[in-house]
């Protein structure tokens, strides 16, 4: 069916929903980073501290376990290994992070400080406060959530397997 107002990214009605998907993802992360950085700088004091170090610091308690670069990349979904290494110095010297003992295995591996832990214990409380303030029932917004996350993970896996494909050629 033809659409009222053509536009280069949604020909159709899927190209459509999923350009407005898109885009509502783009502006979903953009607002979410900036909250994250407000809360951030809000806890620390420490207006250099980003939302991407947020991210790294919440993949290096993930679990409770130290982790490798590696760790935190196949977490994040990136593959910027400088801007990563220099996230995790940025949270050492703020003293959020450190260096693990070192045990078996090859690499450095980096753990979560008291003093991250309990930022990040704080940002989860902040976290608890903000959904307190969603406007819709907890069951529904849990199904929400769960087929959200389903779809967003189905597109990521495809826009990576097409980006790892067209490198290749």
């Amino acid at each position: 069916r033809p659409m009222k107002t053509p536009m280069h990214l949604g020909r159709s009605e899927l190209e459509l929903a999923l350009f407005e998907y898109q885009h509502g993802v783009i502006c979903f992360m953009e607002a979410f980073y900036r909250h994250m950085e407000s809360q951030l700088v809000r806890l620390t004091g420490d207006p250099q501290i980003s939302a991407q170090d947020c991210v790294i610091l919440h993949a290096i308690r993930l679990g409770e376990r130290s982790k490798t670069l590696a760790d935190i990349q196949h977490f994040t979904n990136r593959g910027d290994t400088p801007n990563i290494q220099y996230g995790v110095r940025k949270l050492i010297r703020a003293g959020l992070a450190k260096v693990a003992k070192k045990t078996s295995g090859r690499g450095t591996r980096y753990e979560i400080t008291a003093k991250g832990r309990a930022l990040t214990d704080e940002y989860i409380r902040s976290r608890q406060d903000f959904i307190a303030k969603i406007p819709t029932d907890r069951k529904t917004l849990v199904r929400d959530l769960k087929s959200a996350t389903r779809l967003t993970l189905m597109l990521t896996g495809l826009y990576d397997h097409v980006s790892r494909t067209e490198a290749a050629l």
